[in-house]
């Protein structure tokens, strides 16, 4: 090697390692700052106030939910107490008929 490329490199090697080291450092705090970020942007884009209030339901309409639910539960229980007592009637009556 001659003296002027070694006076050559002596002095521009710093500069060209400090610019590859920063441009590496820079590069690897994208790439973190890209991982973090675009899964922010994802859940921003797919959970916005908009399709919340597509997905989910107002207090007013859950309560109005629950009272229907209510009433055809109520239904429901009447109509098994009718045929429970039904069923009872007819097996008494299988029961007298049986023992007469």
């Amino acid at each position: 090697m001659s003296d002027q490329t070694k006076d050559w490199l002596s002095k521009w090697s710093p500069l060209l390692f400090a610019i590859a080291t920063n441009i590496s450092v820079v590069a690897y705090g994208y790439g973190k700052m890209a991982q973090k970020i675009e899964p922010l942007e994802e859940h921003a884009t797919l959970h916005t106030t908009e399709k919340a209030i597509s997905l989910f339901v107002t207090r007013s309409e859950f309560a109005m939910s629950n009272i229907a639910r209510d009433r055809e539960l109520a239904d429901i229980k009447a109509t098994v107490k009718e045929m429970k007592d039904e069923v009872n009637r007819k097996l008494d009556k299988l029961l007298e008929v049986k023992h007469k």
